[in-house]
């Protein structure tokens, strides 16, 4: 038996109940198309809108918002949010030491003038009417944390420093706290 595309087309109506599902067991009544151009490949299945609306349904949560994470995902420090003093501000540098031979040499020594070859990460932070003496600085490889009784900062670093042999310094004419962090990198040539 050979079939051509009025029977195969009268089989799928037969398998189509009126509303466009399949239905098993039932008869559905023949209606010829009245033009070959309704037909394509791409009629078969479900349409590449329906796809993705049943996509964006089933990967998109009950309530849409603009957040990147939910608040289980985020870790709050409860500490820094219940302190009310305000940060002060502060800038975050790299800097890198530069030899005759960096500079003479045309980089033969492999180093770039990148953020990737830096050497120190300098933090400057600016603390009006504070003290030197009621400012308390802790600094481990990731955080950098100062309290003063004006001002509060709880910054963590975009590199690991090595806090054993970083320095600060503050210079009081202009109530500035400089920090020099020497950056730890591994497999540095």
């Amino acid at each position: 038996m050979e079939l051509d595309g009025t029977s195969i087309l009268a089989l799928a109506d037969m398998l189509r109940s009126p509303n466009g599902e399949a239905e098993s067991g039932s008869a559905a009544t023949y209606t010829p198309y009245s033009q070959t151009s309704d037909i394509s490949p791409g009629s078969i299945g479900l349409t590449k809108v329906a796809e993705r609306s049943l996509v964006e349904k089933e990967s998109r949560p009950d309530t849409y918002s603009n957040e990147i994470w939910t608040e289980d995902e985020v870790e709050v420090d409860v500490e820094v949010e219940a302190d009310p003093r305000p940060l002060p501000e502060y800038t975050l540098r790299y800097r890198q030491r530069v030899s005759a031979n960096d500079l003479y040499l045309g980089g033969l020594s492999g180093k770039t003038p990148s953020i990737h070859d830096a050497d120190d990460l300098v933090v400057s932070i600016s603390m009006p009417h504070a003290k030197m003496k009621d400012v308390d600085l802790d600094c481990t490889e990731s955080t950098l944390e100062i309290r003063s009784p004006q001002y509060r900062l709880k910054l963590p670093l975009p590199d690991l420093v090595d806090s054993d042999n970083g320095e600060a310094k503050w210079d009081k004419g202009k109530s500035l706290l400089v920090v020099t962090l020497p950056i730890k990198r591994e497999n540095r040539f």
